[in-house]
Order: structure tokens, then C-alpha cells, then sequence
């Protein structure tokens, strides 16, 4: 072809050939080219819609098996759920569900077990009994979630109040406007958590700057001691330059205390 246009070569069958033949003959080469990679592009893209398909039906059929499961323990007549203590097998039962159903779940389901959870009464505590925790006590829920597996757990608005979360992986959780009022945090992971808005008032197990340090967003949150962040931002602030200030004045009765310069040798 290329001899044939370029060159005129006769032999070759192509040294008559029109810019339309030739572009007629690029065209013809080059659909099954575009018809081939299209095709392919088509058939991935199936594959993956079919593939996410298959993953969405298994996290609903796992999210409904658990529930079904819980259902199940808490209309049991000889020992329902409901009436069960800390350590009580069936306790211990729905606790190992509980753990295994998070591990397989997304974020999304995550949030809606968790939901069904708080609903249900069965990971809140009480005030009243010991928590393990020396300087304070808490009666500890039927169903514990410490060292949970909640990362990426869509948790906005969610009542936690009082739940033990102590050694629970909460890492990127949003938890916007969650009411975390009493929750255990000891040792909890909230590394890039969202906990905009939400009320951390008597939280346990974490102080202030641990939370700052770890999560995403504490915007207009309310901190343990009470106070709103940005009040709590502006406090810090305060104390800082009251702590210069103070420093500031003890240097000059230091100073006056040592000697400028050195004593002569004799």
C-alpha cells in the first residue's frame, strides 16, 4: 500500500488509488479495531456491574441473616436475649455474631446493624455496676461491642450513648451528629473519623487533645468536659499566652538569681 501510493508502483495495485479510496480503506481497517475494543470495554464493564451485583446481594443476605439471628435470640421463650447478662451464653452468642456479621459488612451496613442494635437496647450500658474501668462504673450491655470492627461505618446521628466502644476500630466512621454521650473510649481507634456536630458530653477513655489529634473533623462537636469545640480551641488558646505570660515574668527573678559572668580565677 505504501509503496503502491507514495511511489507509484503498479504492481503493488494500489498507484491509481483516489485520497477517498484510501480513506475508505483506513476506515475499513480500522471499525473491526473499534468494534473490537469497544466490545471488550463493554463486556468489562458488565462483568464489573455483575461482580458488584453478586457483592451487594451478599452483604444484604449476610446483614439479613444476622438480623434474622438476633430477632431469633431476643423471641427465644427459655432465654431470650433480651433478659440475658454479661458472660450468659446466649450473650456471649450474640456478641460472636455480632463481631463476625461487622467484619463482612460495608460501611453502609455497618451503620443499619448498629441501628437495629441501639434500637433493640442491647449495646447501651447503664449507670450502676462496674465497668473495669477504676474511677468509674457502668452496667455493661448484652451485647459488647469493644474491639469491634466499625471502619467506615456510616454512624451519622446514631444514639452510642453509654455503649462501650473501648479497643473498637472506628477508623474513617462518620459519625456526624452522633450522640456519644457516656460512650467508652479507651483506646478506640478514630483515626480520620467525622465527628462533626456530634455530643461527646462525659465520654470516657479519651481526653480532648487525643481526639483532635486522631479524627478528621470536630467541628461544632461538644466535648466531654461539655464545652464546644471551638470553645474548647479558644480556652487552649488562652491558657497557652497565660502560660507565656507567667513565663515571661519569672525569667528577670531567674536572671537575678545567677551571676552574669563568670568569677575570676585566682
Amino acid at each position: 500500500m505504501v509503496g503502491g501510493g507514495i511511489f507509484g508502483w503498479k504492481w503493488t495495485g494500489f498507484a491509481d488509488r483516489t485520497l477517498w479510496d484510501w480513506s475508505k480503506l483506513l476506515l475499513a481497517a480500522a471499525v473491526p479495531a473499534v468494534l473490537g475494543y469497544l466490545g471488550a470495554r463493554i463486556s468489562s464493564l458488565q462483568y464489573l456491574g455483575q461482580q458488584h451485583a453478586e457483592e451487594k446481594r451478599a452483604q444484604d443476605a449476610a446483614l439479613q441473616a444476622h438480623l434474622d439471628q438476633i430477632g431469633q435470640l431476643l423471641l427465644d421463650k427459655d432465654k431470650p436475649l433480651r433478659q440475658s447478662k454479661e458472660g450468659d451464653e446466649v450473650s456471649m452468642l450474640a456478641r460472636a455474631r455480632t463481631l463476625t456479621a461487622l467484619s463482612q459488612l460495608d460501611g453502609k451496613r455497618k451503620g443499619t446493624l448498629i441501628q437495629f442494635l441501639s434500637e433493640a437496647r442491647l449495646i447501651q450500658g447503664r449507670p450502676g455496676m462496674e465497668s473495669g474501668q477504676p474511677g468509674w462504673t457502668q452496667r455493661r450491655p448484652i451485647v459488647g461491642l469493644t474491639s469491634a470492627d466499625l471502619s467506615d461505618a456510616e454512624l451519622s446521628d446514631a444514639i452510642l450513648n453509654y455503649v462501650m466502644l473501648g479497643e473498637a476500630n472506628l477508623r474513617g466512621a462518620n459519625l456526624r451528629g452522633a450522640d456519644l454521650n457516656n460512650t467508652v473510649l479507651f483506646n478506640t481507634d478514630l483515626a480520620d473519623a467525622d465527628l462533626r456536630f456530634a455530643d461527646l458530653t462525659g465520654a470516657k477513655g479519651m481526653i480532648t487533645e487525643e481526639l483532635e489529634q486522631q479524627v478528621a473533623s470536630l467541628q461544632g462537636a461538644t466535648m466531654p468536659n461539655g464545652q464546644k469545640y471551638e470553645e474548647w480551641l479558644k480556652d487552649r488558646e488562652d491558657r497557652r499566652e497565660d502560660e507565656k505570660d507567667r513565663q515571661a515574668r519569672l525569667a528577670p527573678s531567674y536572671v537575678r538569681h545567677f551571676p552574669t559572668t563568670a568569677p575570676e580565677l585566682t
